[in-house]
């Protein structure tokens, strides 16, 4: 009986725990006089990207262009069947933004709109696996419906705005009137959102801020608004502000990082209003990850194995690897105005490719090159670990030295591994490494389970 008890007890008290929420009056909210568009653009923003002269400023161009391109291209006829395509998605999206910018004119956005309507009135995936379909759902469906909402907000009747924040939200709650497959909903927040690994700090951490923000005064938009902001602001912060300030990959795995995720937000919320205490309570200094990610990288691009990795899947020898995590260290360099972070970005990368690319990685941060940082670095617990090198020197014949050591106090599942008190040695090409690379079938398989992540 006294076992029962306890058991009963211990059940009561970690659901209380995991039911922490921050309190309506301490959320942050959109200012009171605030209007459409809230989602990034804010006048400091959209004031600053362009110079006296009316020249969008330098840092800014090549994606600026580029997005610009894209909005300029003739809409294509819907797709076949209804099915969300992530082209069609991405044109929508910068059509939108760049009416928004000043860019086009009401006419351009109108059609953006009229087209946005029909093609998410009742969308459709090709995708199979349960992850690509949420996502595919999530970032092609929920995301650019709330961004055209937004950014075109002055262009709609009011019986458009109806309907398209009607679309958006269907997609979230149902598709075709069946219960829908999205894993992170914001009734299910308690239940079905993790502060640190697995879904919730993906993809959907992004769509999911974006749309509350962008729908914040639909019929159904508080409700939706208040509950993310209030797993933001409550258990989220508090676990990603543990593990960034400490170097911790929040997954686990360099080049699957969702750290750049939970980044999106916190320039969202910044551009909303929140003040820097604001952020500083609910991030802390995020450098540490972007540090971690600056050291684990080799000589010829790749970086020191942790967690699922892909670089070296289709290598060439000889080859520079240009690394996914070098978005993260440009977000970094933008938030917490580092050179070091930015220097490595823009080594890899000439402009943004992707409308929240740049609007939360393009910066004027001056970039400085690393060669006078110290040749060791040090991540601390939850996930210690040590990497050390013997200069800076890059390319394929480099006669540099890494070496790190794996010494992590705990796992965070997902893309993490069983590596603990591993160690890696490199010199023109790797020595000793943790087994494999994420090849060969599906995540989760048991060969994946069995050796890929058990090494």
């Amino acid at each position: 009986m006294m076992k029962k008890l306890f058991t009963t007890l211990l059940l009561l008290v970690s659901i209380s725990i995991s039911c922490v929420c921050v309190c309506k009056a301490d959320l942050i909210y959109p200012p009171s006089n605030a209007s459409h568009p809230y989602v990034y653009l804010n006048d400091e923003f959209i004031a600053g990207l362009k110079d006296e002269n009316g020249n969008v400023k330098e840092h800014y161009a090549a994606s600026f262009n580029y997005l610009k391109s894209i909005a300029n291209s003739a809409l294509p006829a819907q797709p076949s069947g209804g099915y969300l395509s992530s082209s069609i998605s991405n044109q929508l999206m910068a059509r939108a933004l760049m009416y928004a910018l000043g860019e086009f004119d009401e006419a351009h956005a109108k059609a953006t709109v009229e087209y946005t309507l029909e093609y998410l009135k009742n969308p459709l995936t090709k995708q199979t696996y349960s992850i690509n379909v949420y996502k595919d759902y999530g970032t092609n469906g929920i995301q650019t419906g709330a961004l055209v909402y937004d950014w075109c907000y002055d262009v709609m009747t009011a019986e458009q705005r109806t309907n398209l924040a009607q679309y958006v939200y269907n997609i979230m709650y149902k598709q075709n009137g069946s219960t829908y497959i999205q894993p992170c909903r914001p009734n299910n927040i308690a239940t079905g959102w993790s502060d640190i690994a697995g879904k919730s700090v993906g993809q959907p951490l992004v769509y999911n801020s974006i749309a509350a923000v962008a729908l914040y005064d639909s019929s159904f938009g508080s409700e939706w608004y208040e509950a993310m902001m209030g797993k933001i602001q409550g258990t989220m912060a508090d676990a990603i502000k543990a593990y960034g300030t400490k170097g911790a990959l929040t997954d686990g795995a360099i080049s699957y990082t969702r750290d750049h995720y939970t980044y999106y937000v916190y320039v969202l919320l910044d551009r909303l209003g929140a003040t820097d205490e604001q952020l500083s309570e609910l991030y802390g200094n995020q450098t540490p990850i972007g540090y971690k990610m600056l050291y684990s990288r080799l000589p010829y691009g790749a970086t020191l194995k942790q967690g699922d990795a892909y670089d070296l899947r289709n290598y060439v020898f000889g080859e520079y690897i240009n690394g996914t995590e070098t978005t993260d260290m440009g977000m970094l360099a933008n938030m917490f105005n580092d050179g070091y972070l930015r220097y490595q970005y823009l080594k890899e990368n000439s402009g943004a490719s992707s409308v929240l690319a740049f609007l939360c990685i393009d910066t004027d941060v001056e970039p400085k090159e690393p060669y006078d940082l110290p040749l060791a670095y040090e991540t601390y617990a939850p996930r210690s670990e040590i990497m050390a090198r013997t200069s800076w020197q890059d390319g394929i014949n480099s006669p540099a030295v890494s070496v790190s050591m794996n010494m992590n106090e705990r796992r965070s599942g997902d893309h993490d591994h069983a590596d603990i008190g591993s160690f890696q040695l490199y010199y023109k090409g790797p020595l000793t490494i943790p087994g494999g690379i994420y090849s060969g079938e599906d995540w989760g398989g048991p060969h994946w389970r069995n050796y890929f992540t058990r090494t």
